[in-house]
């Protein structure tokens, strides 16, 4: 509402899209291996900023925030689609 109609507009659903791709972006890259805690698929830096976007994302889709309510719905669907790309490795 806030953009006039013939420009684009940068919308919640892109952002937390975007946001989930690049942060779990070892999840299309991966690939079978000799995986040790001395050399781990991903790194601990990743994980912990994985994890952190993850407790984000739950307390979007459980409307735990000030967020608007389009943001949950959002949130939850990219939390599935996250939970099937996690589950075809």
């Amino acid at each position: 509402m806030k953009v006039p109609a013939d420009e684009d507009a940068f919308t919640a659903a892109e952002l937390i899209h975007q946001l989930t791709r690049t942060i779990f972006s070892e999840v299309e890259s991966m690939t079978s291996g000799q995986y040790t805690n001395r050399k781990p698929a991903i790194s601990s830096h990743r994980r912990n900023l994985q994890r952190s976007l993850l407790e984000r994302l739950c307390n979007l889709a459980m409307g735990n925030t000030s967020a608007p309510q389009d943001c949950s719905t959002i949130a939850y669907s990219e939390l599935k689609t996250l939970r099937s790309r996690i589950g075809n490795l």
